[in-house]
């Protein structure tokens, strides 16, 4: 492999990852508006079940997507991180 060939590799290494990192921003930021929403959508469920207004059921259906929604954040925080890595060693990181 000539030294151009490694160059043109670790040019299109970079660029992979600086794509990656650009989707894994756009996930994260729909994500963050989900996240707001379950948390509002979980509060108000308590203060119904609370209330009498609604069945356990119901408040526990609204816990669970309020988890599914940080648990995708903790993912795309993952993933961001694994990217960054990746484009460290792109760049000639150890």
């Amino acid at each position: 492999m000539t030294l151009r060939d490694t160059l043109n590799k670790a040019l299109a290494d970079i660029e992979t990852q600086r794509i990656e990192a650009e989707r894994i921003a756009q996930q994260l930021t729909a994500n963050n508006g989900r996240l707001r929403e379950a948390t509002e959508n979980e509060r108000l469920a308590l203060l119904r079940y609370e209330a009498g207004a609604i069945a356990r059921a119901d408040w526990l259906q609204a816990r669970s997507a309020l988890l599914d929604a940080e648990q995708n954040r903790i993912q795309l925080r993952a993933q961001q991180w694994l990217r960054q890595a990746a484009l460290f060693k792109s760049l000639g990181g150890t």
